[in-house]
């Protein structure tokens, strides 16, 4: 290696280099984690896929690193390479076909242009090429690592990686673009090779980028900005007009909602094509309908949306309208360019939040409470497969919004997907917890509404010409067309868009191929004096499992935003720095057999007392308390990990092998679609008398295998 080539690395400290790279790895992750679904859509409701691959990169780079100044130039490469071909495949489109009898409760089941592809090999391709890309990442993470004291390399690498989730968060409270995010990355990139040559890739990166921006914008005629749960595009109703005179929004390329005037003089005939003004007279009626059952004063809009609802509400003269919305772009677009500029009313509380966390927080009751066409087009973080609005679509949520209701109050609920089976299990839960028949509707649209509560002097023979009462017959027709449609959604279950307690045909190929390519990486990256730790394995598995379980169970509580999903990593990687600095200050010979012991007591506790079960009252209190109950066995595992890391034969390998082990957890993390969210604190318990048992095989046995550090400082940098 000649010495320019030397001098062309950053000549920082050891542990600086081992901060930008831990931070790099972890927020360039999150980056995937946002990006990969805006561009190809499918993967929206498969994210912690891209979780999964980021972990078996990153490991399989720590587990085997390759030449260290050569590091840096194949991630620029991947980055590229990647980048690229999903940009390509945004841009074709191709149809995407379904695993038949697929049941996940997907909104398209194809997209016609000419190229079918099936499920499993987009999925699992994709899940490849983050591999692929992340694997450079964790070779720049281990150089350094190995060359420090262990705790605090481990030390420094999640300050690095917390570092990168809070860089992260502050770009999607910001709501700034995928542009920024990638630039930021490779700039950080850029700092630890600052060779001319590594531009050209990351030129090439932002390139695709600004082209996708041009297509996805139609040459800027539409609104392209990110929010911090989708990419969003917003086009006007009528072509070339303002948004100011009515808009609809697609999210990930899917259509979401609009806002449109709907006032009964208000036309697009003669502005607007025959069919676009046709569907929004129609929508006319669909929007109108709850509030022509019978008047009401006090109104709750769940899931607000840019405001048709709230507009239909105030057209009839309610005195107040709460009107919450989880995302703030699309409640921006509301506010800013919705016709009939029903946000500026002093009748309207616009609230930006989770639904459910709302019902949970607030003491008011209403005469009308609407659960709108809530569908999330996506899921709630990247380490789940619980759907942005699972929650809201539970039993108890149901039955939080029944103890909202005055005494003659309505609840109104509609729903996006056109599916009969899922709408028909919303029309049995709405029926089991008022105990009586609600009336069931049906919009031309194919939109089903549910009407409950104090339903008994409603008469619905009056309605739109739009609407008809879907009769008893239909409805047991259903019943035994649908069976499953009978086992309602709870918060321990809130999967409504599956037919029953099984993990869906969809993930089947999926979780094969995942399961094929890891073996493979795994098998090559560990040979030699290379070994896969089986204690740090299950500890990594069971670590997955335990953070996924309190990512949903905290935000069943608190909400299901993005600052919630920030919030519980954060407190997490917090929560692992503070015991590495213990181990390395004050703990120097914990009880690890004890220690095992209380890990796995606490989350057979958390199993058998979740937090929904505490019926505290909402407060910072009541969410401190959570937090600490979460919080417990997290801290157990950490001091465990950290003792272990400290006696590890090398601490890349060790890492390594925890982040594999990540892996299955995430795989295992498909099992709650069958046996529930708490399950996943039984078998991150199993995970743990798993470690457990290779820590007592092995905290006696001689070391005898080298080091391959050893190999490594044998070896000329760059030369190998």
């Amino acid at each position: 290696m000649s010495g320019a080539r030397k001098t062309s690395f950053v000549p920082t400290s050891t542990a600086g280099k081992l901060f930008l790279a831990s931070f790099l790895s972890l927020f360039l992750e999150l980056t995937l984690i946002r990006w990969i679904p805006g561009t190809v859509h499918i993967v929206g409701f498969f994210t912690n896929l891209v979780l999964i691959g980021s972990f078996l990169g990153l490991g399989i780079g720590m587990a085997r690193p390759g030449p260290e100044d050569s590091a840096t130039w194949r991630a620029f490469f991947r980055l590229c390479v990647v980048t690229a071909v999903l940009g390509l495949v945004h841009i074709l489109n191709p149809e995407v076909t379904l695993p038949r009898g697929g049941d996940y409760g997907l909104n398209e089941a194809a997209l016609d242009v000419g190229i079918s592809i099936p499920l499993p090999v987009v999925l699992v391709a994709v899940f490849g090429l983050v591999v692929w890309s992340t694997i450079p990442l964790g070779h720049l993470v281990a150089y350094p690592f190995d060359r420090m004291e262990r705790i605090k390399a481990y030390s420094i690498n999640i300050a690095g990686s917390l570092a990168g989730v809070v860089a992260f968060s502050l770009l999607a409270w910001a709501k700034l673009s995928p542009e920024v995010w990638f630039v930021v990355g490779l700039a950080v990139l850029w700092l630890i090779d600052r060779k001319v040559g590594n531009l050209i890739p990351a030129v090439i990166v932002l390139g695709v980028l600004f082209a996708l921006l041009v297509g996805d914008s139609n040459r800027f005629e539409k609104d392209v900005r990110w929010s911090p749960y989708y990419k969003i595009i917003t086009r006007p109703v009528v072509e070339g007009a303002s948004l100011n005179e009515g808009f609809v929004i697609d999210v990930n390329d899917q259509f979401l909602l609009s806002g449109l005037d709907l006032r009964p003089e208000a036309s697009l005939d003669g502005r607007a094509s025959l069919q676009v003004a046709s569907d929004v007279e129609m929508l006319k009626s669909y929007y109108s309908l709850p509030f022509n059952l019978r008047p009401v004063r006090r109104v709750l809009v769940l899931g607000a949306g840019a405001g048709n609802d709230v507009a239909a509400a105030l057209r009839t003269g309610v005195e107040h309208v709460t009107a919450v919305e989880i995302d703030p772009l699309v409640l921006g677009y509301g506010q800013e360019h919705h016709p009939e500029r029903p946000y500026d009313s002093p009748k309207v509380e616009p609230v930006l939040n989770d639904a459910r966390a709302y019902l949970n927080r607030t003491e008011e009751k209403f005469d009308l409470i609407i659960f709108a066409t809530l569908d999330a087009h996506g899921l709630l973080s990247g380490a789940a497969n619980v759907r942005l609005d699972s929650f809201v679509y539970t039993r108890e949520s149901l039955e939080a919004a029944r103890e909202h209701l005055t005494d003659d109050g309505l609840l109104v609920l509609s729903f996006g997907p056109f599916r009969d089976d899922i709408q028909l299990r919303q029309y049995q839960m709405v029926r089991d917890l008022f105990d009586e028949d609600p009336i069931y509707l049906i919009h031309t649209n194919r939109h089903r509404t549910i009407v409950a509560g104090d339903i008994e002097t409603l008469s619905v023979d009056t309605l739109p010409a739009e609407w008809r009462r879907i009769t008893d017959d239909e409805i047991a027709r259903d019943l035994v067309r649908f069976p499953y449609a009978q086992r309602p959604a709870t918060d321990d279950w809130p999967h409504l868009y599956i037919r029953d307690k099984r993990i869906p045909s969809e993930y089947l190929g999926v979780l094969a191929g995942i399961l094929l390519v890891s073996l493979v990486l795994v098998r090559r990256s560990f040979r030699g004096t290379r070994r896969l730790d089986g204690q740090f394995f299950f500890l990594g598995a069971g670590f997955l499992l335990m953070e996924t379980k309190s990512v949903t169970e905290y935000a069943l509580l608190v909400g299901s935003t993005w600052q919630t999903n920030s919030l519980v990593f954060t407190v997490i990687l917090a929560t692992i720095l503070v015991a590495n600095l213990l181990v390395l200050t004050k703990l120097r010979r914990p009880p690890v057999a004890l220690l095992y012991v209380l890990v796995a007591a606490t989350l057979v506790m958390t199993y058998a007392w979740p937090i929904s079960r505490w019926g505290l009252a909402p407060g910072i209190g009541a969410y401190a308390a959570a937090a600490v109950y979460l919080g417990v066995p997290i801290f157990f595992a950490a001091v465990i990990f950290a003792t272990a890391f400290r006696v590890a034969r090398l601490g890349s390998e060790a890492l390594a092998s925890n982040l594999l082990g990540a892996v299955l957890g995430g795989i295992l993390e498909y099992l709650s679609l069958a046996l529930g969210i708490r399950a996943l604190s039984l078998l991150a318990a199993v995970m743990y008398v798993c470690a457990f048992s290779f820590w007592a095989r092995h905290r006696h046995a001689p070391d005898d295998v080298p080091s391959p550090l050893a190999e490594t400082e044998k070896t000329p940098l760059g030369t190998r």
